[in-house]
């Protein structure tokens, strides 16, 4: 009898792990996509903004972001048909001129710098020469780039993102 107690108190035990791990797993999963959602929607406003300061198409702007440091953090940079024009902060990018309010910054800094550093693993390119673009679409999606320097890689989706999620750890620390 005291075998079959023991055997329910570490089945439970492995069970409740298991369902904690795997709910800690769909919040993270949930907060990366909205992560995501915000930083793409923040760069479609951005994009609109300053293709009202230039007097422009939305389609004539984008936004380079590429790590400025060894701890890959973000750099931003406007772009005026592919050529820059300003690099600016992410207050700036988000149009917020003292203090914001949601601290957006807060999330998204880390999120680029994970984001950057699985990159540079993953992808096989140095640090510095990775630059994400993002680029409003004639049908007005924002789709993000991934170039190394001036070159094309790929489009960055939101499965990539995921998948780097779950590997991030395991290529961070090989």
């Amino acid at each position: 009898m005291q075998y079959i107690l023991t055997y329910i108190k570490c089945s439970l035990k492995l069970t409740i792990r298991f369902v904690y791990l795997y709910i800690n797993k769909i919040i993270k999963i949930f907060m990366v996509e909205q992560i995501v959602k915000m930083v793409v929607a923040e760069l479609k406003k951005a994009i609109e903004r300053f293709a009202i300061e230039k007097q422009s198409d939305e389609t004539d702007i984008q936004i380079a972001i590429n790590p400025q440091d060894n701890e890959a953090t973000p750099e931003y940079h406007v772009l005026f048909k592919y050529n820059p024009d300003k690099k600016i902060t992410f207050k700036e990018l988000i149009g917020v001129k003292v203090f914001d309010i949601k601290n957006r910054e807060m999330f998204v800094k880390p999120f680029l710098q994970k984001s950057f550093l699985y990159i540079s693993k993953k992808e096989n390119i140095d640090l510095f020469a990775i630059n994400i673009m993002a680029m409003k679409t004639v049908s007005g999606n924002v789709v993000l780039l991934l170039y190394k320097h001036k070159k094309f890689i790929f489009q960055i989706n939101l499965d990539y993102i995921m998948q780097g999620l779950d590997e991030y750890e395991n290529l961070i620390n090989t």
